[in-house]
């Protein structure tokens, strides 16, 4: 559905709503809603299991068999606490009402009476045109907004850190690991020389590397003796090619023999 198509139900659906609220109401003869009134109803009938019993002060003891209820009209409170939480009198306290000889709907919270129900009511919602009735407007057509184009390469999963989190890539180690906080994000492995094993330098610029050369001048060489035995090193996939030839070679032989062995019984089986 389109949006103004959309828009134009809803506001017909709440200007309908908002007419039959405020006709129900006003043909309503009640002092309270019409559905407060129906809840009323059935809690005067459970009321009835109720006897109340008046401390001369502001409560009562609401009582059911074994069971009591303290009741406070003043406050509109009651034990099981649906009074005070709702704003509508429980069963206890219709029974305390009673009691007293007083009308249940003087204890009724206000947010429920003809009154506040016409007040949310009272303001009609107008009717509008259709689309084709509106006045056209003569500012500039509003354009929608330009779509960024696609960088170049693989997007960046990243976020870009700041200089407190560690800093980039570009940023040196010793610029991040200087400072206590930033020591805690510095968590990369840092590269060592393969000949003095230190982590200062790399091999191509080792101090140590023109030592290890001239020691390996002097060295005696290996005598590039030849092997007592040979040893064959062959790569897994020619492994592999040279057994699949061989299995290939075994079930042809098989094959023949089979072959002129059956060729063997047939000749034997023929009259001479």
């Amino acid at each position: 559905m389109p949006l103004v198509t959309m828009m134009q139900e809803i506001h017909f659906k709440i200007m309908t709503r908002m007419r039959q609220k405020k006709e129900e109401m006003l043909k309503s003869e009640h002092l309270i809603c019409p559905r407060i009134k129906k809840r009323l109803d059935l809690l005067v009938t459970e009321s009835r299991k109720w006897s109340a019993s008046w401390d001369g002060d502001k409560k009562f003891a609401v009582k059911q068999g074994t069971r009591v209820v303290i009741v406070d009209l003043e406050a509109m409170t009651c034990s099981c606490r649906v009074f005070e939480l709702t704003g509508i009198p429980c069963e206890h306290a219709i029974a305390a009402i009673y009691d007293r000889r007083h009308q249940v709907v003087d204890y009724v919270s206000d947010f429920y009476k003809r009154e506040k129900y016409l007040a949310t009511y009272q303001h009609a919602l107008e009717a509008i045109n259709g689309e084709e009735f509106w006045e056209i407007n003569s500012t500039d057509e509003l354009l929608p907004p330009d779509i960024p184009k696609k960088l170049r390469g693989r997007p960046k999963k990243l976020r870009r850190k700041e200089d407190w989190e560690g800093g980039n890539r570009s940023q040196t180690s010793q610029a991040r690991a200087s400072g206590p906080i930033l020591q805690r994000f510095s968590n990369k492995r840092k590269m060592h020389c393969s000949l003095c094993k230190s982590a200062d330098h790399r091999k191509s610029n080792c101090p140590t590397k023109g030592e290890n050369q001239q020691g390996s001048d002097k060295a005696p060489a290996a005598v590039n003796n030849p092997p007592s035995q040979p040893t064959s090193k062959k790569r897994p996939k020619e492994l592999k090619r040279q057994k699949m030839q061989i299995r290939r070679k075994t079930t042809k032989k098989l094959w023949g023999m089979d072959l002129k062995r059956r060729q063997l019984q047939t000749r034997e089986k023929t009259p001479s």
